[in-house]
């Protein structure tokens, strides 16, 4: 959608340049019946300028393109109210764009605000020391788990303070439900467990829920926006800090030189129990792996709003890839297992990973999705 908007900024930035031409006199406007002054011809310039520039920074994906976009649509409803009998019908693209600045607010506020999440997550551990994981680290470890952190390539390398994920996939937010494409940032901090997952889902075209969901200093936290305007989901408290402890336990897959701070316990030859105490928050989970240390599945009870449930990770078969030099799992998706019967909910990829990269100024940072900010 946001190329329509582009289209439609540009179309109509170029209208207004047709007044400047009538009020110098540069070519005939057989359109523009009103006669216009230099004065005025300069005002539909400056307006033509101002929108031509919201279309450019649209097309450049900048969260503030709205800042540019809001005062050149003032100045172009003036136009229409002072040229009414040949400009009424700007009112119609005016209103138009008017809701895309609306929206663009919306996700430029929103994304400031994950943004100011993700440096607060990160400032935590900025003076963390890093030193490379050792195998003899490992030997305390069920034999299992040293061979799912040997075969990970984490042996040898600098434990990193900060891992930061791209994702996309697609998700539901009620069984049978339509699936809905999203793309997402993670960004964890290993040494203070904690994270912040920044998702932008397209309910439909044009229409796109912004959500954050995070665990820092030991509480979690999950805001979900329509349009990044309207709040749906605004929830805190000991249920859902048990939900983020273990999802993070879960997510220590994608940065194995940490799982030497895990507590172990082996099941039996290819599965283990691991626990993580953070402050007033327990979770613990089975780690399942193939016999060479692949992992298949993570199983553990999570709070789904009032009640414990089981819930499950799984890793699609074909799903080990090498991303930032560590083998580790690129295709899982996640599961309810209700009394009803199971609900999969979230099918997930990893397509980037950076350790201790710089936080950006900006959200999002890989991935403007076509749906957002108009």
């Amino acid at each position: 959608m946001y190329i329509v908007l582009v289209i439609l900024l540009v179309l109509h930035g170029l209208i207004h340049l047709l007044g400047f031409v009538k009020g110098f006199g540069l070519a005939p406007i057989e359109q523009l019946t009103v006669a216009i002054s230099r004065p005025w011809g300069l005002v539909w310039l400056l307006v033509a300028i101002l929108v031509l520039a919201a279309a450019g920074a649209r097309l450049a994906g900048l969260g503030a393109w709205w800042m540019v976009a809001a005062p050149a649509l003032v100045g172009s409803q003036v136009l229409v109210i002072a040229f009414w009998q040949d400009a009424k019908f700007g009112t119609i693209a005016n209103v138009l764009i008017a809701i895309a600045v609306i929206v663009g607010f919306g996700t430029w506020r929103f994304d400031g605000a994950s943004a100011r999440s993700v440096r607060g997550l990160v400032g935590r551990v900025a003076d963390a020391p890093s030193s490379p994981l050792l195998a003899a680290e490992l030997a305390g470890l069920p034999p299992i788990v040293r061979s799912w952190v040997t075969r990970s390539g984490a042996v040898g390398r600098p434990r990193p303070r900060v891992v930061h994920l791209r994702q996309r996939g697609e998700m539901q937010t009620a069984k049978d439900g339509r699936w809905m494409p999203f793309r997402a940032e993670q960004w964890f901090t290993p040494t203070a467990p904690g994270f912040v997952w920044v998702v932008d889902v397209t309910a439909a075209p044009g229409v796109h829920l912004a959500g954050r969901d995070a665990y820092v200093d030991g509480r979690g936290s999950m805001r979900i926006e329509l349009l990044s305007l309207v709040p749906v989901v605004d929830a805190r408290g000991p249920r859902l800090d048990q939900g983020a402890l273990v999802r993070y336990l879960a997510e220590v897959i994608w940065f194995p030189a940490h799982a030497t701070g895990l507590r172990w316990e082996a099941i039996d030859a290819t599965s283990a129990r691991a626990t993580l105490v953070d402050g007033e928050t327990t979770a613990s989970g089975v780690y399942t792996f193939t016999a060479d240390g692949d992992l298949l599945r993570f199983e553990a009870r999570r709070y789904r709003e009032e009640t414990l449930e089981d819930w499950l990770v799984e890793i699609d078969p074909h799903g080990h890839g090498e991303l930032g030099g560590l083998r580790i799992p690129l295709r899982s998706s996640v599961s309810w297992k209700l009394a009803e019967g199971p609900w999969t909910w979230l099918r997930l990829e990893v397509v980037g990973l950076d350790e201790d990269a710089a936080v950006p100024s900006t959200f999002p940072s890989p991935f403007p999705s076509p749906s957002r900010g108009g």
